[in-house]
């Protein structure tokens, strides 16, 4: 129906373009109204009304014929390419399983397990001075070497009581070589100097001659037959070693405490000295 008065309204232009031009046209129908006016008043009045009932009737495009067109054959190639849960292959099913086993293991890999904690990162520590350093937290377990020379302090710590019994292991010399263990909860050192790692403390050729300190022997020092040039009435100490935990006597392969002639084997781990003077290799 819209179309019918959208085509009248277009007629009733073109014919009132005509009778204003030659209105002697319309003698035969209009008669005695034929005039540019009557024509006018006519085909305009017929051109508004029309117009008119044109926009009445038609209605609102919401597509356009060739959106809707593309949107139907969407519509038909998607129900005809999806197939549901009932019209699935095996093959689908099985790509379905494994996609869900598989977002189900990297889920439980990713997300922690409640009520654990992360592993801590072990620290790397190079050196480290005055103070009480938490093994595993601070510091890494392993063999140091203080670089003082003067007596001082040093401790291996099972706890943090501030008792007796929380001392695994302690001294006052320097240079000192200590190990400490992963077990241990802390290390206390004062006045020490700085603590590297043992390696990091190795000469391009041991020593034949050398002073109060702990030292590796094959490393620090050469083995052989050594002689001390301290007083014989001085009190001092020394010790060829196994290891260097210094808890207790487990650690002692011999000992004594005057200045003396000692052969270090190449089998000895250490030597360690105090108040005996220098000690010069003779054979």
């Amino acid at each position: 129906m819209d179309n019918l008065f959208l085509l009248l309204f277009f007629i009733s232009i073109i014919l009132l373009v005509v009778g204003l031009i030659k209105p002697s046209i319309f003698s035969k129908f209009l008669k005695d109204r034929a005039t540019r006016k009557g024509v006018a008043k006519i085909f305009g009045i017929a051109a508004v009304v029309f117009f008119i009932l044109f926009g009445i009737t038609a209605k609102p495009a919401t597509q356009t014929p060739q959106t809707a067109q593309e949107n139907k054959t969407s519509d038909n190639v998607a129900e005809q390419t999806a197939p549901t849960n009932n019209e699935q292959g095996p093959e689908q099913k099985q790509n379905q399983r494994e996609s869900v086993d598989t977002n189900s293991k990297q889920t439980k890999t990713e997300a922690p397990k409640e009520g654990t904690t992360p592993k801590e990162t072990e620290p790397v520590v190079a050196s480290f001075g005055n103070g009480t350093h938490i093994v595993g937290t601070d510091i890494k377990a392993g063999t140091y070497r203080s670089q003082g020379n003067r007596t001082c302090y040093w401790a291996r710590l099972s706890g943090f009581g501030g008792q007796l019994d929380d001392v695994i292991a302690n001294g006052n010399n320097s240079p000192e070589i200590v190990t400490i263990s992963a077990s241990d909860a802390a290390f206390q050192t004062s006045g020490c100097g700085q603590w590297v790692t043992v390696e990091d403390t190795y000469p391009t050729t041991p020593a034949t001659s050398f002073s109060d300190g702990t030292y590796v022997v094959g490393k620090h020092i050469a083995p052989g037959t050594y002689r001390a040039d301290g007083n014989p009435d001085d009190l001092c100490y020394w010790a060829r070693l196994s290891n260097f935990s210094h808890a207790g006597i487990d650690g002692v392969i011999t000992n004594g405490n005057s200045p003396t002639i000692v052969q270090i084997f190449s089998s000895d781990k250490g030597f360690t000295t105090f108040g005996c003077g220098n000690w010069t290799k003779i054979k």
